[in-house]
Formats: C-alpha cells, structure tokens, sequence
C-alpha cells in the first residue's frame, strides 16, 4: 500500500505541475489479461488466471508528441493455489493503477496530427491487487503498442496490446473509446482572439507605421511620407533627394548650395565662395588675390599662380600640388613631382639608395660587380691573425681596408661574416676563437665607415672545412673569415 500511495501523489504532481500545458481525456476499455502463456513455462503452480475486466483511464496531453495516461482497473480472475493446499477461488476481485507515458507519432513530426489513424507506444509503471490472496500486491512495468483510430475531433476508438513483467509476468488486451473534451474550442478561441491582433499590429520596420499602410515597410521612415524615410532630414524623402546623405533644400530637390548664392554645390565652380549664376556660382573678382580671376582660377579660395591657373605650386618645380607626389621638395615632372637625386633614373620616393646611383632591378641601389665579389672572396680568405689569437696582423690592414672600400660602395648589402678554425685543439676553445675573430673582423670594419645594421658576425669553430686539417697547408686555409653578401 506505500507504493500505491506514493505512485498516486507522484502521478497528480506530474497533473498539477503540467495543467496550464495540457488537455483533459478519458477512456472506457474491456480488457483480457492472460497469465498463464508468459508464465506457464517459469511456474507450475501458483498461477494467477485474470480473464477479463474493465479499464478507466484519465489522459493529460503533455506536447504534441506525449501524454500522462493514469489506467485504473478492475475485474476478475480465478486464483489457483497448490495441489497441496486444495485452495481455489473463482471469480475473486483484483484492482490495478499505473502510470504511463504515451508517445504519439502523429504529432506533425513523423505524421500529421489530423490522421484518422494514430499509433502510439506506451511504458511506465503500476500495481496490481488481489484482495481475497492474503491482500497479495505485485509491481509491474507495462511496455505496450496501440492505435486511436479518430472518430472525430473528441472521440477516438482505442486498441491496445502490451506486455507486463517484473513481479509478474502478463499480456494485456484492450479495446475501447477515448473522449477529449476542451481541445477544439480551446484551440478555435485562440485562432479567434489573435489573428486580428497580429494583422494589425503587423510594422516590421517599427515606425509606428502598419505594414498595410507603409510605402515602405521594411525601412523606418516618417509619417508624412508615407513611411518612407528622410535620412538627411532636410524634408525631401530619401527616393527623390539627389543627395539624400546631405541636407540640402526642396529647390534643389535635397542638394545643398553652401555659400547660398542660388547655385547648388554639384554646379557651383566656387561652391564655398558666395558668387553670381552668371559666372557658374563664382564671384566676380579674385577671392585669393593670386592674380586670376575667379571665373578662370582652378583654384579660386587658394592663391596660386597664372601658370598653373591659379593654383599653388608650393616646391616650385612646375607641378601644381594637388598632382605633385612630392609636393615639398622640387622634382621633375616625369617623376610626378619628386626628384632623383642620384640621377639614376629612379626617383627618390620609389629609390631604396637615394643618394647613391644604381640599377632600376634593384630598386635604384647598386648592383655589385662580379669581380669585386671574387676581390672579396680572395681578400678575407687572406686575413690572418696572430697565433692563437683574435688579433689582426698588421700585414693584413691593407687587405681589410679594401674590403671596406668594396663595401662602402653598396650600403644596400648586408654582409655577414663567418669565423672558422683549424682542428688542433678543442672544440670549445675554437668555437669561441672563430666567434672573437669574427667579431674583430666586424668592429673593424665599423671603424672603417660601414654601418653595425649592416652586418652579423659569428663562429663556427672547426666545423666545415676547406681543405685537409692534416697538412699544415690545410689547417692554415681553414683558419679563416668569410664574408656573404646578401641583397636588402
């Protein structure tokens, strides 16, 4: 009896918790529960026979697809006892109630809700009774499959087979009508009360405006135009302003005349310079005293000269500014305004070496010679050093000191220099000698003229060598500075 209480209260909290969701039903069913076919296997004796009854069922619609059904039932069995005990009751009295959900595929998703037929499945749980077998009570959990076949919008004919397991096993089969009350009125008031409300409050583009009566429904506008809108504000509505993003006035049908002389701005030659429509919106004189007057200065509100009619030159190199890319420094018309100061045919704007004269397919920088590369090559290969030491021979100054007038003539290079040593030795003193004459080498050169951001320097120990480390020969030509240029 403590799980029939609690199965009740837990099914009218599910009621209670869905009642502004759903729709009220209820079903009258005969039914026939058969005992003995699941069970005839697993019992000999003991076995409960319910041969037919009614079922009184309250359905509550959850969503379209699912409902709470709440079955009660009542009927008769025949109760058999053992062999031993002689014990028979006929036509005893039993009561059950489940709980159960029902899933209905006609719901608009897999079919439509209007269909005549209507299948569903079922499953949840209940208990059964039997009063006169020692007040005997059994849980089940109920698994079914049925049809409500729709008589019309209230009444269904329902059939229903299902298997029940746990304490004991059964099938179950019912046959019935089902009657919804509430569902179609409720659903035709709805229908009724909202669709005059949503026509008329139907303003998409919320201006206040209803749809039915915008001219122009999908962009806010104003009243006095019909819904249409005024995005400048100057009181022509935005399909018939020539310049609807600029106030202007209805004469010149939205454009503006700024200086006000009766002249709108796209016809007005002197559009800040309040002047006669005579002479095209100018006035007559020379507003810039530049010289020219202002029908014919270019330039009319910025003193210029007659040359360039009327307009300025600042760099005086014969280009006005407004064309001139380099307006203040004098250049040469073929290049735009801009000058070239190395006279190579780049001007100094697109010239990555400015002042030193070089090719047009390296961005006016020199490029450097194929002999004077080999000269490098050949002159810090003969670079040599005290024994031992990261101190340059006197002997080699003259050789550095070429290197360094090489360099100079192409600031446009990047050289880095690479130190490197012989065998003898470890390799953890050679790397750090290849390193400190490398660096030598480069301080040198800083002193010589040649810019630190132009160069690297680094050391490589006795890796990659030149030539064979077991001839004195060898070793000597191993121990060496190289210098690689690379183009910026």
């Amino acid at each position: 009896m403590k799980i029939f209480t609690l199965l009740v209260a837990l099914l009218f909290t599910t009621v209670s918790m869905n009642a502004q969701f759903s729709k009220n039903g209820f079903s009258y069913k005969l039914i026939v529960v058969d005992y003995e076919t699941p069970l005839m296997d697993k019992y000999n004796a003991n076995i409960y026979k319910m041969d037919r009854g009614i079922d009184f069922s309250y359905n509550r619609t959850l969503t379209s697809a699912l409902d709470l059904v709440v079955p009660f039932r009542v009927g008769t069995t025949t109760l058999a006892g053992t062999e031993s005990d002689g014990f028979v009751k006929d036509n005893e009295l039993f009561l059950g109630l489940d709980a159960t959900l029902k899933f209905n595929f006609a719901n608009d998703f897999i079919l439509p809700k209007t269909s005549f037929i209507r299948p569903y499945v079922t499953g949840g749980a209940g208990i059964t009774a039997f009063p006169a077998f020692d007040n005997k009570t059994v849980v089940n959990l109920p698994l079914g499959v049925g049809i409500d076949f729709a008589l019309n919008d209230n009444l269904m004919f329902q059939t229903q087979a299902e298997y029940r397991f746990l304490d004991v096993e059964s099938y179950v089969y019912s046959a019935g009508l089902k009657l919804i009350f509430g569902e179609a009125a409720a659903e035709k008031i709805i229908i009724e009360e909202e669709l005059p409300i949503k026509i008329e409050v139907a303003d998409t583009d919320g201006d206040g405006i209803d749809d039915n009566k915008d001219a122009c429904p999908k962009i806010a506008g104003l009243a006095k135009f019909g819904g249409c809108p005024d995005t400048d504000n100057d009181g022509v509505m935005d399909s018939k302003d020539k310049c609807p993003k600029v106030k202007g006035l209805l004469a010149f049908n939205g454009c503006p005349d700024t200086d006000g002389d009766g002249v709108m701005d796209s016809a007005d030659k002197c559009p800040k310079v309040k002047g006669l429509a005579s002479l095209g919106g100018c006035p007559d004189g020379d507003s810039d005293n530049d010289g020219v007057s202002n029908l014919a200065d270019k330039c009319p509100n910025i003193a210029g000269t007659a040359a360039l009619g009327g307009c300025p030159d600042t760099d005086n190199d014969g280009v006005m500014d407004s064309a001139d890319k380099c307006p203040k420094v004098k250049g040469l018309a073929q290049y735009g305004g801009c000058p070239d100061t190395d006279g190579d045919g780049v001007s100094d704007n697109f010239d990555k070496c400015p002042t030193v004269a070089g090719s047009a397919s390296a961005a006016g920088c020199p490029i450097i010679k194929k002999e004077e590369v080999a000269r490098l090559n050949f002159a810090t290969k003969s670079i040599q050093f005290e024994t031992g030491k990261n101190i340059i021979k006197k002997s080699s100054y003259t050789i550095m000191n070429e290197v360094a007038a090489i360099l100079n003539k192409y600031p446009n290079y990047n050289v880095a220099i690479e130190g490197y040593t012989d065998n003898v030795g470890n390799d953890a003193s050679n790397q750090r000698l290849s390193e400190s004459r490398a660096k030598v080498c480069y301080e040198y050169l800083i002193s010589k003229g040649i810019q630190a951001s132009n160069m690297s320097y680094k050391g490589y120990g006795e890796t990659n060598p030149i030539a064979d480390n077991t001839t004195a020969a060898g070793r000597q030509m191993n121990r060496r500075v190289e210098l690689k240029l690379t183009q910026k």
